[in-house]
């Protein structure tokens, strides 16, 4: 297809865009030249290094090619300990295992490394190549040893030498095993051969393998070459390269720009390397391509009591707006805004403090819009722009205002609502100031519309409080009435009457003071001045009792206003209050406290990367492994339907988690009712998958995934919700909305 600025797009398979003259590019640099590129400008910015007049200048006098530092031992130590976090293509469980156990101290070293981790053993049980490289290169006269035992003479191991000694043994690139096969003493095979060869193993054609064998050893055999050396350079040193083969242009690439990621990280202080990488995972480098927030239409209704007792009028929410203009709110519409990744974010701050990297929580007076190197304390610091509804214009107009000397200098200073304050607070931003709670309660009560004293123009707060004694039925219920008909007023009169509000009124007083007219349901209305002196006589019933308790009707009614306001915005612990607002903690897990044992929940790192095998029963005459199943429980950070996995983020770091099929999606789902009378739908139950939620996941490690599983006679569902946390207790369900019949 041609895509609408006329770039021809198409889906074909790679081996037909090949067939057609179509050449495929990789790129596959772009997120490590974004921390790079992150890197440089906070060196610079932060006076590090001088900022030349264009970023090729600045970047090649910073990590030039030519300008590297390339055998420093100190340098090469920092990524044995791990200390380089995001090391290009070093990154995953395989690269981090391949430096733990050899320890490279070149580029050359480590291009090797980078082609042998890709390679498996080409039989089951055999020795991985990652393990035999560590042995041959902590001791390589093990790989001669090799040598000797397959019968190869001296002169013939000096002929691969030139070849395969630089990689200690170990044929692990393309162009090696291409070189081998060319050798006069291996068959002398042309460039066109050995190219052949290239692309029956990096195409992933094992026919084309086979067939290519067979004339191997028959064209050697006729030429008279060595069997012994052509059985160990085929099925030793070629083979080991059977299932991917990988070239040096690559490898050698990918270990240049590793090295000059080590170089930033190894001349500057660190700090800077860790924020980089920290910004770039979290999604700080794609602004352009943020989601936009998921504006829900699902509305929620309360159920409807057909009893003037209950004739009330709901409270607006003033915060439901959530900030919008007041033209966009009263237009009764929710603009979609730009919104920070918040499962890709927590994510990126696990991994990192699974690497022992401080990160900091925000605040007011020193965040920039994202995360920020501290310097002199060697940590870093959350960006004010990944708080939970704090937009970028809210967070111009922080960084413009600045500094701030306490909460109350900020609010004069600073146009904010309600919910973002909260979530500032939540975050830890104004810390600085004072213990987070004290901080929180002074707010909540600066919010809570506390009042000065109690008068009959407070009873519906005491009503709905429950402060009116029971001697007082009556009372609350004429002023229920009152309310309920002054919706219908016309000049003097009340045309509130409809049926509902006439049985009361015919129960209760004399119909002799109604009007008949054809304008209310009921046919009756009633003047303003009547009904009024018969509300104020039943007012006047109730006045001395408020009068009378009035302080402690005032402390009782101040009390509920906060402890709603703080039910509405500050429930839960501190660690709760991060997840919140920053999808992070800073304190400790909000199951730090749950013994996971009890629950008979494991540590996902401790437990072997290969799901262990409980027993093996036969099935249609196969004998079938059934594995030990194992459960794990943590927050959840994210999700992807696309890939059916579920990022959680335990007590002991970063899980990614795969469900298989259908059953992601039932978890997943969000459960709604439809109102048999409006047709509107409720949200009966979120998804269980929703960031922030608790959950308990049955199931299997294997390698860097656990994997939802359960058998029939597993005993515990396969996800569970926390619905409930106190004293290290938790309370869990395990059946969704709808399903508990």
């Amino acid at each position: 297809m041609r895509a609408p600025d006329g770039t021809v797009v198409t889906q074909f398979d790679l081996h037909d865009c090949e067939a057609v003259s179509l050449i495929k590019y990789d790129a596959l640099s772009v997120e490590a030249m974004d921390k790079i590129h992150n890197c440089i400008d906070l060196i610079c910015d932060y006076g590090y290094a001088e900022r030349k007049e264009t970023l090729k200048e600045t970047y090649e006098s910073l990590i030039g090619i030519y300008n590297l530092e390339r055998d420093n031992e100190d340098m090469w130590k920092m990524i044995w300990e791990h200390k380089v976090s995001s090391l290009f293509q070093m990154e995953q469980q395989s690269g981090i295992q391949g430096i733990a156990l050899t320890h490279p101290k070149s580029v050359d070293d480590l291009a090797v490394l980078n082609s042998v981790i890709r390679l498996m053993a080409h039989e089951r049980g055999a020795e991985q190549p990652l393990n035999k490289f560590a042995r041959f290169k902590e001791n390589i006269n093990l790989w001669y040893d090799e040598m000797k035992r397959y019968g190869l003479s001296e002169k013939e191991i000096e002929v691969l030498e030139p070849v395969v000694k630089i990689s200690y043994g170990i044929c692990e690139s393309q162009e090696k095993f291409m070189q081998l096969v060319q050798l006069q003493e291996c068959g002398g095979f042309n460039l066109t051969w050995a190219d052949k060869l290239r692309k029956s193993i990096a195409k992933k054609n094992p026919a084309e393998y086979e067939k290519l064998t067979k004339e191997f050893f028959e064209v050697t055999k006729e030429k008279g070459c060595s069997k012994k050396l052509c059985e160990y350079v085929w099925n030793v040193l070629v083979a080991t390269s059977r299932g991917y083969g990988f070239n040096a242009s690559h490898t050698l690439a990918y270990s240049l720009i590793a090295l000059q990621e080590m170089n930033l990280a190894f001349k500057y202080p660190i700090i800077f390397w860790n924020c980089a990488c920290l910004i770039s995972d979290s999604g700080g480098n794609e602004s352009e391509n943020k989601e936009e927030e998921n504006i829900s239409e699902v509305e929620t209704f309360g159920e409807f009591s057909n009893c003037v007792e209950e004739f009330s009028d709901e409270d607006e929410d003033d915060e439901g707006n959530d900030g919008l203009s007041s033209e966009d709110s009263s237009k009764g519409k929710k603009k979609a805004v730009r919104t920070a990744n918040y499962g890709k974010i927590s994510s990126a701050i696990g991994k990192m403090k699974m690497s022992g990297i401080d990160i900091a929580p925000p605040d007011i007076n020193k965040s920039t819009y994202t995360f920020s190197p501290d310097v002199e304390n060697s940590i870093i610091r959350y960006g004010m722009s990944g708080i939970v509804k704090i937009g970028d214009d809210l967070v111009k107009s922080i960084i413009e205002n600045r500094p701030y000397s306490s909460i109350e200098d900020f609010l004069l200073k600073i146009k904010i609502n309600k919910p973002q304050m909260v979530n500032l607070i939540k975050a830890g931003a104004f810390d600085s100031f004072g213990d987070r709670e004290s901080l929180m309660i002074e707010y909540i009560e600066s919010i809570s519309d506390t009042k000065k004293r109690i008068t009959l123009q407070n009873m519906k707060m005491l009503i709905d409080f429950g402060l009116i004694p029971e001697g007082y039925d009556m009372e609350k219920r004429v002023y229920n009435f009152n309310k309920y008909i002054k919706k219908c007023k016309i000049g003097t009169q009340y045309y509130g009457l409809d049926n509902i509000a006439m049985n009361f009124f015919d129960k209760h007083f004399d119909i002799d003071n109604l009007i008949p007219t054809d304008d209310s349901e009921s046919g009756f209305m009633v003047k303003q001045v009547v009904w009024d002196k018969i509300y104020k006589k039943y007012m006047d019933r109730i006045r001395p009792f408020v009068k009378e308790h009035n302080s402690e009707l005032l402390e009782k009614v101040n009390n509920k206003l906060m402890e709603d306001m703080w039910d509405k915005y500050c429930l839960g612990s501190i660690s709760k209050w991060e997840m919140d607002s920053v999808s992070c903690y800073f304190h400790e897990h909000e199951l730090e406290d749950v013994n996971e044992y009890y629950y008979e929940c494991s540590n996902f790192f401790e437990l072997p990367e290969e799901p262990e095998i409980d027993r093996i029963i036969p099935i249609k005459g196969k004998q079938v492994p059934l594995f030990k199943i194992r459960r794990i429980m943590g927050t959840v950070l994210d999700k992807n339907k696309m890939k059916k996995t579920v990022t959680l983020l335990t007590k002991d770091g970063v899980v990614t988690v795969r469900i298989f099929g259908d059953v992601f999606t039932h978890y997943d789902k969000q459960i709604s009712e439809k109102n048999p009378v409006t047709g509107k739908k409720k949200v009966v139950e979120k998804s269980w998958f929703s960031r922030g939620n608790k959950i308990i996941i049955t199931g299997i490690r294997r390698e860097d995934f656990f994997v939802a599983k359960k058998y029939k006679n597993t005993p515990y569902h396969l996800v569970e919700l926390i619905t409930d946390i106190k004293d290290g207790v938790i309370t869990t369900k395990g059946v969704r909305a709808g399903d508990e019949e």
